[in-house]
């Protein structure tokens, strides 16, 4: 049997494989991995209704599969966890509608504020190169240059504004 990896969301969508590309590569194992995961988590909760037939659980598989291409591989056994940990909320049915459920879940509630830091630290990273060198070259240019920032009343908005304001004294 393989060595259990615990992942953290953050890693598993740094360093993890998304479905859309795994299923180019290796269709049949991609598949067996979402169907062993799933069916794993169907056998060790304890629920009134859950998937029993091949073809339910070929259903729910086939969906996951359809329905989150974007999702890495990994992910999807993080989102199952939160079936297990108790995270997702149940009233003793676990089939089709509530696994897709917590995938969707997992996307809002787990990975949307990863990508938003993953992004906020990309656009301060591009901000933070192109700075130094511009302000450095713009104090050659001008030996006498401070931080250009515009007086108040001087900006776009407030000349939009006085603009406005003349035309609508003239209307009056």
């Amino acid at each position: 049997m393989g060595r259990r990896i615990d992942l953290k969301p953050r890693q598993a969508w740094i360093d993890g494989t998304n479905i859309r590309k795994a299923l180019k590569h290796d269709p049949e194992t991609v598949r067996a991995y979402v169907m062993k995961e799933v069916a794993s988590l169907c056998k060790e909760m304890d629920m009134n209704k859950t998937i029993t037939t091949d073809d339910e659980m070929s259903f729910v598989c086939r969906t996951i599969l359809d329905d989150f291409p974007a999702m890495k591989i990994e992910e999807i056994r993080l989102a199952l966890n939160r079936i297990r940990k108790g995270e997702v909320k149940l009233y003793e049915r676990l089939k089709g509608p509530e696994i897709l459920l917590a995938l969707k879940e997992y996307e809002g509630i787990v990975r949307a504020p990863i990508l938003e830091e993953l992004n906020r630290m990309h656009k301060d990273a591009g901000k933070m190169k192109g700075l130094p060198q511009w302000a450095s070259r713009m104090k050659e240019w001008i030996p006498d240059a401070q931080d250009f920032q515009t007086p108040p009343g001087h900006g776009l908005g407030s000349r939009l504004r006085k603009h406005l304001d003349v035309k609508e004294e003239g209307k009056s």
